[in-house]
């Protein structure tokens, strides 16, 4: 690849770098605002002091691509196990609900049958 590609209307050269990164690793050095964009002709990069929305942004590579999805996966599975570890105390805490309920239930039904044991008894007299 060549290091500098002449621009097709105005004849004059433009510096070309081969990867993206090293052009934006000499942008973010610049003393001025500088966008880096890939070159249709020469399959470079090059700088410009225009925003994005005149020049087309490179997809990610498929490297980037598979790193990021990767990573999503990982952010996944982590959000899923916190999930299945609140899903788990909630039917911890609904059983110990449950528990309590019959226990409660229980010492009803025995009041119940205590007072009507003795509503019996005095109904006898």
């Amino acid at each position: 690849m060549q290091d500098v590609c002449t621009n097709a209307v105005t004849g004059r050269g433009k510096r070309c770098f081969k990867t993206r990164r090293a052009a934006e690793r000499a942008a973010r050095n610049s003393p001025i605002k500088l966008y880096t964009y890939n070159c249709r002709y020469c399959q470079g990069w090059h700088h410009t002091h225009q925003s994005y929305k005149f020049k087309t942004i490179a997809p990610p590579s498929l490297k980037t691509l598979k790193r990021w999805l990767a990573n999503q996966t990982k952010v996944l599975a982590a959000c899923q196990r916190r999930v299945d570890a609140a899903e788990a105390k909630q039917a911890a805490e609904q059983d110990k609900a449950r528990q309590r309920e019959a226990v409660r239930l229980a010492a009803h039904r025995e009041e119940l049958a205590a007072i009507t044991a003795m509503t019996d008894r005095i109904r006898r007299f």
